[in-house]
């Protein structure tokens, strides 16, 4: 058997365990599995609590949220400062968890503001149930 030979009967021997094993992968037929979802890296607890897209990143900062249960229910006002040089036209969500961190589905929806140039404003968002022990808090360009 010359080298060509071998080369051409080593890769066949290759291709056939590749097909072998995709075979055994697919169980036989040309319909693939399920595929599993991986592991979020992120902790739930390591999550912030308040998320701003990527274009506001530089110019929207968030202070100390202040968080009080009124009636039952939970209130959350979060001090935002934009500290561009002009006014950012935003959308703002607060989003509301029970105790086992399953979101509520009872929200508020997207609400418009304007945040001013330089100037602290508090986001203020009421859970529209009295099981709500957890929030977040999502701000994006205005649209």
């Amino acid at each position: 058997m010359n080298n060509r030979s071998r080369v051409s009967a080593n890769g066949l021997l290759a291709g056939a365990a590749v097909g072998a094993a995709w075979l055994a992968s697919t169980g036989g037929c040309g319909t693939p599995g399920p595929i599993p979802a991986g592991g979020d890296p992120v902790a739930p607890n390591n999550y912030p609590r308040v998320e701003v897209d990527a274009g506001l990143g530089g110019f929207v900062v968030a202070g100390r949220a202040i968080v009080r249960r009124e009636g039952g229910v939970l209130s959350v006002w979060v001090p935002v400062r934009n500290t561009d040089v002009k006014d950012l036209n935003v959308q703002y969500l607060f989003t509301f968890f029970d105790k086992d961190g399953a979101e509520l589905r009872e929200q508020s929806g997207w609400r418009f503001t304007v945040l001013p140039s330089r100037t602290e404003v508090q986001l203020q968002g009421n859970a529209m149930s009295t099981t709500a022990e957890d929030w977040r808090l999502k701000i994006r360009v205005g649209r």
